[in-house]
């Protein structure tokens, strides 16, 4: 629903128009629309110039992957198996445990309207019920009022934890943004040298992916959550880390790429439509600045990744070492059978000679007997 979402806004009014008559034509509709049953009932509801698709959105296609195999957006455990080992450590760990007993009068509120808070984790579903329900307009619980404290200490905590676990802080940022920041840089160096042919490449990602970029250039993390949290509950107006906001619903992150003529190539980043100055005071990086900030925060090579995750090797050379390594071999081998093979001829031609000999001189000496 969030790249269909994200496909409304970006393609609205631009879709084709069809008539009823048109509905029942599969070649029309496809894909996907190929049920007799299934046309049928478009083809009553739609009327002449209707649209194809709500809101005229223009379909256009997405590609999508296994979890256990997406190493571009997920990252977690499907393709670091280490990362299972990550979660279980850091849910109730000394920082989160920390971070839990500063909602001391939030917890003991929930506890007696009959929630059962006992730890960090516990605030994870409730927050994400509690916000989802108030973005559908519901209620959730009639003594947990939009906007309270107890509201807005619910919802941080179910930020901070999923950021501190899932969205990746330390090693774990580091291995779950690993790959993503090295396709990054590969379609920009694309565009830099006129090899990539893309004009437009649209992610449909979680909140979690969103938060390795976000904590890799340190906009939003969960110590800078904590301090947002703690002025907020304090009364202040003015919030010490005013970019460091969780992605909630519809939030976007735009990696605009420039290539103008006699300049290096250059990055604008913009989060929830706000150019955020990553390089400095400057709301541009150049391809250089954006790539050295970018592979500093990642801090791992291909090896170290493989070792973190507890991966099988997969350094790119290797395939081709074994590759060399097999060819080698075989070489080695036909050519020690060739040469076996050769001394075992070489054996029998000088045993059939040295018979040859023998006999030769056994008929010499028995000619010489007898004359």
């Amino acid at each position: 629903m969030s790249a269909f979402s994200q496909l409304s806004g970006i393609f609205e009014g631009k879709g084709p128009d069809i008539t009823a008559a048109q509905a029942a034509s599969p070649d029309v509709m496809l894909p996907p629309f190929q049920d007799t049953e299934l046309l049928q009932t478009i083809a009553k509801k739609l009327a002449d110039n209707a649209a194809a698709l709500p809101f005229k959105v223009q379909a256009i296609p997405i590609h999508s992957v296994d979890l256990n195999t997406d190493g571009l957006l997920y990252g977690g455990a499907g393709t670091c198996p280490n990362a299972t080992n990550w979660y279980k450590q850091r849910t109730n760990d000394d920082n989160a445990q920390n971070a839990f007993t500063t909602l001391d009068s939030t917890t003991k509120y929930l506890n007696k309207l009959g929630f059962n808070i006992q730890q960090m984790y516990d605030y994870f579903p409730l927050g994400d019920a509690l916000f989802a329900d108030h973005m559908a307009n519901k209620v959730l619980n009639k003594d947990i009022v939009y906007g309270t404290q107890y509201y807005n200490d619910i919802v941080f905590a179910h930020q901070w934890f999923v950021n501190y676990v899932y969205g990746g802080a330390d090693i774990s940022l580091q291995a779950f943004s690993y790959t993503l920041v090295n396709q990054l840089l590969d379609w920009f160096d694309g565009k830099a040298n006129n090899t990539n042919p893309l004009n437009f490449i649209m992610l449909a990602c979680h909140d979690t992916t969103l938060l390795r970029l976000l904590g890799l250039f340190v906009i939003t993390h969960p110590a800078c959550l904590a301090k947002n949290r703690a002025s907020q509950a304090n009364g202040e107006k003015e919030l010490p880390y005013p970019n460091c906001l969780y992605p909630t619903y519809a939030s976007q992150i735009l990696l605009e790429f420039y290539n103008p003529e006699g300049v290096e190539p250059y990055i604008k980043f913009i989060y929830n439509s706000k150019t955020i100055n990553i390089c400095g005071d400057k709301d541009t990086c150049s391809l250089t600045d954006f790539r050295n900030l970018a592979l500093k925060g990642v801090g791992l090579t291909p090896n170290q990744l493989t070792d973190l995750c507890n991966l099988p090797n997969t350094d790119p050379n290797t395939g081709e070492i074994i590759k060399i390594l097999l060819v080698t071999t075989v070489i080695l081998v036909v050519i020690m059978l060739g040469l076996f093979a050769s001394y075992v001829c070489l054996r029998k031609r000088m045993a059939s000679t040295r018979g040859q000999d023998e006999y030769n001189r056994l008929s010499a000496d028995d000619a010489t007997r007898r004359a």
